[in-house]
Formats: C-alpha cells, structure tokens, sequence
C-alpha cells in the first residue's frame, strides 16, 4: 500500500513538475547571437552547422531566439535569424548550405513559401531549415523543436506546409544526419 501510495505521489510530482519550465532565454539583439551556440538540450549535435558561424559582418535583417528548459530535459526552441547578402557573399552562403551533412542536405521547392535547404525536417519534433530568397538575396535560417504552432513568433510564412502539434509536419520526417532512405523517399514523392 505504501509503495501504491509513493508511486501516486511520484506521478503526480512529475506531471505537476512538467507543466512548468526551469530555465528560460529569450534573445532579440543581434549582439546576443552567438549565445545560441551554448544552449543546452538542442537535439542532435549537428544543429547549428545551419547557422552562421559570425553576424557581426552581415545585414542581420531580423533575429529572434526563445529556449526554454522543461523539466523533462528537453527544450522548447525557435530560433529565426533573416540575413540579407550581397550578390557574391550570397552565392557562397548558398554553396556552403549545399554542402551541409556531407552533401546530403535537401533542396525542397515544394514544402516552403521559398525554396529550402532542409538538414531535418518533422523529424523528433524538429525541424532545421534555410529559406532562401534569391531576388532580395536574403536566408533566413530557422531551427523549431518541440513548438507548439500556436506559440511561434516568428513569421508563419517560414513554417513548412503541414506543422502541426509540437513540430511534426505532415507527410514529412527525415533527419539527414541518420541517412533514413524510406523517410528521404517520402520526400522526393512530394515533389
């Protein structure tokens, strides 16, 4: 009876505790940039390889970062950062986005409002993805995990076609990174 009694209190400590966060960052300033890189709990250590690795020299047209911790270990996270580029520097950022995950990385004309490079895409509740907007030669580099769609802030527009709930997006799951063919193949069937 006891131990029905200690695993009641025990459940009811961990769906209580679940319901709040432990650690929350918010981050609007450009200058608070590389402050992304040391968040902890972002899924899959392959993340930021999206990212710029330096601001400080390009037209940051608009950042925004909101991580919260969950009591679960898991973290909420959007990250939405709009670089605007010059013609040249704009053609190597998108040399370097082809290139990410070995070459593996996916070109989607068909799940965004622009064209995509897509590392993970519904995959765990994530998503990591660069819009690319060649007439303004303008990228927005966006990370989602485990974001409910009515809690975003950035710009709907940049979500893929089918989020729902927490990140899932329909008719999509891959994560480059672990090479799934049957997931990559659902992808190039959209197209």
């Amino acid at each position: 009876m006891a131990r029905m009694i200690l695993s009641f209190f025990m459940v009811f400590f961990l769906i209580f505790a679940s319901l709040f966060s432990f650690e929350y960052e918010l981050y609007t300033d450009v200058e608070d940039y590389d402050k992304i890189f040391e968040l902890a709990e972002i899924r899959h250590s392959e993340a930021f390889e999206l990212f710029p690795e330096d601001v400080s020299d390009l037209t940051v047209e608009d950042f925004f970062c909101e991580w919260e911790l969950g009591f679960v270990g898991s973290s909420s996270t959007e990250i939405c950062l709009s670089v605007i580029y010059s013609q040249d520097t704009y053609a190597a950022e998108i040399a370097r986005l082809s290139q990410l995950a070995n070459n593996n990385v996916v070109y989607d004309t068909q799940t965004f409002i622009l064209p995509a490079y897509v590392t993970v895409l519904g995959y765990d509740c994530t998503s990591w993805y660069a819009l690319v907007d060649e007439s303004s030669y303008t990228v927005h580099y966006v990370l989602l995990q485990i974001v409910y769609e009515e809690d975003i802030d950035m710009n709907h527009d940049f979500l893929p076609r089918g989020y729902y709930d927490l990140g899932d997006v329909e008719n999509a799951s891959y994560n480059v990174y672990e090479a799934i063919p049957d997931a990559l193949l659902r992808v190039d069937d959209l197209r």
